[in-house]
């Protein structure tokens, strides 16, 4: 979605209160950081299978909620981009190297992710699957956003790079 972007383009903001697209990716690097420092947490306690019954949402519909754009939400204030990267390659990098990290410690793990149930009052209960399959997805909801972002009327036409 980013591959061939002007600094223009990947600056874009759609409004004063929307994000740019590489405010959404600096968003996703900040969300899935702490989504998975979360799911790491939550995989050290011991495990709740009596908690369980809690569960509402099958795999499934955490996917189709995740990749539902009609359904905005407000990022927690620790995801909201703050500028950090001084360049885009530079903030590509950090996403892809952290994903890999994300993904080559999944492959591995073998903690019990059906039986470590987190609940809070922000969402509904949901196991420590489908907390990883909630991190994928949103990052599948940015790229929609992204791809979102390409369609303003406004949305620079610069030559691709």
């Amino acid at each position: 979605s980013l591959e061939g972007l002007t600094d223009a383009q990947l600056k874009f903001k759609p409004a004063q209160d929307r994000w740019s697209i590489n405010e959404c990716l600096e968003h996703i690097i900040l969300a899935e950081k702490g989504m998975y420092d979360m799911e790491q947490k939550l995989v050290k306690e011991a495990p709740n299978p009596e908690k369980r019954k809690e569960i509402t949402a099958t795999d499934e519909d955490i996917i189709k909620r995740m990749n539902d754009r009609s359904h905005k939400a407000k990022a927690p204030e620790f995801a909201i981009p703050k500028g950090t990267y001084a360049t885009t390659a530079e903030e590509i990098q950090a996403f892809t190297d952290q994903r890999n990290r994300i993904i080559e410690e999944i492959k591995v793990t073998q903690d019990d992710l059906r039986n470590h149930v987190l609940i809070t009052p922000n969402m509904p209960p949901v196991d420590a699957y489908q907390f990883l399959l909630m991190m994928a997805n949103h990052s599948a909801r940015h790229t929609q956003q992204i791809e979102e972002i390409k369609t303003d009327p406004a949305y620079p036409k610069d030559a691709l790079q």
